[in-house]
């Protein structure tokens, strides 16, 4: 099969299986061809969900990664040149302070909907995304942060920095806050 399936998945070879796992559920929520209501859409979307699920059933089971790594390494090294002038898949990063509130929780990342990893504190996170427009936002419990749109390019890093909103003497004030702007709880801003 020509198929690649780093390629498919927008990952990199060297990518953890979290890093997989994550990706996959991520493509597979944004392809699942219930999501579609013209026959066109719905199709292509079928397609793309089984090229997505053929190359996460591979890359997700270490001895048939392995295996496959082994046969693709000779037409790896081969296109490696062409490949050159070509930029990376974009990524998300997201930076989480140390904060004495909720330092314990982790938060879930959630990228167009779909939870794609959790954040522990004092920690980061690097996620692959497909060129476009998303929606991010973080979640604890039933409380988060404001959702935020970006745009992807080819090649872009795009860094965000979050944490609690319960820090020094805002917390009283956001303790109220809870229950009545729950997506106060968590602050997000692109890092500058």
């Amino acid at each position: 099969m020509n198929d690649d399936y780093y390629k498919i998945l927008g990952v990199a070879p060297s990518a953890s299986q979290a890093d997989i796992k994550a990706r996959f559920r991520f493509l597979s929520h944004a392809y699942h061809p219930d999501k579609f209501s013209t026959d066109g859409h719905k199709k292509e979307a079928e397609e793309e969900f089984k090229r997505i699920n053929s190359a996460y059933q591979v890359l997700s089971k270490p001895n048939e990664r392995a295996r496959y790594d082994a046969s693709h390494t000779e037409a790896s090294s081969q296109e490696q040149s062409s490949r050159r002038d070509t930029k990376p898949a974009p990524h998300i990063i997201i930076r989480r302070g140390t904060s004495y509130a909720d330092r314990l929780r982790a938060y879930k990342v959630v990228v167009d909907d779909v939870v794609v990893a959790t954040l522990r504190a004092g920690k980061s996170v690097t996620l692959p995304v497909t060129p476009g427009s998303h929606r991010l936002q973080l979640r604890i419990d039933w409380c988060g942060s404001e959702e935020l749109l970006f745009d992807a390019q080819d090649g872009a890093a795009i860094e965000f920095e979050c944490g609690s909103g319960l820090a020094g003497q805002r917390r009283i004030s956001a303790l109220a806050a809870i229950f009545r702007r729950t997506q106060d709880y968590l602050w997000l801003r692109r890092a500058a």
